[in-house]
């Protein structure tokens, strides 16, 4: 198969890729984000939105769930003229996912949320695609990443930001 994932759909494409390399051809992470944050070794944590990241933290504490999903989607939507739409749309749409599911979508405590030691495991031909102006999970994030993951090629989208399918889906 050929894997793509974008976002935390790249953390899993990652692990599939690293426990079954037999059966992937090729592997494709569209802002991934490769560590936790606020964890000590976090790759370029200087580039952090941390009033974003005070935020939604903020938020999950409460357990304050359509204010996590409010503040989550405003926030990859950053810099993408022309998104409040989408914005509106991903909200009532993530609004209807049971809350559960959204708690464990957030839970920074899985195991399985850092990458970071997978990715020199990494065998199979890796393009990591990354948004410019991605304030969730910086660019510098994606060079990392792909400086990681032997032969793997890199590709930014100019002017964009975290929803590449949604935003940019020919160049995608």
């Amino acid at each position: 198969v050929v894997m793509i994932g974008s976002s935390r759909g790249a953390t899993v494409a990652a692990h599939f890729a690293a426990g079954y390399p037999h059966l992937v051809e090729k592997l494709v992470l569209a802002g991934l984000n490769p560590a936790v944050w606020g964890s000590p070794d976090y790759p370029h944590a200087d580039r952090l939105d941390m009033e974003f990241v005070g935020r939604l933290s903020t938020a999950m504490a409460a357990e304050d769930w359509p204010a996590v999903v409010r503040t989550f989607i405003a926030q990859i939507a950053v810099g993408e003229p022309g998104c409040q739409k989408l914005v509106e749309g991903a909200i009532r749409l993530w609004s209807q996912i049971p809350r559960e599911t959204v708690r464990n979508f957030f839970k920074l405590d899985d195991p399985g949320r850092d990458v970071s030691a997978l990715l020199p495991t990494l065998r199979v031909p890796t393009l990591v695609l990354h948004g410019e102006h991605d304030r969730n999970t910086p660019v510098e994030l994606g060079h990392w990443t792909a400086e990681r993951i032997t032969g793997a090629q890199f590709h930014v989208f100019k002017g964009r930001s975290h929803m590449l399918i949604a935003t940019a889906p020919a160049e995608f």
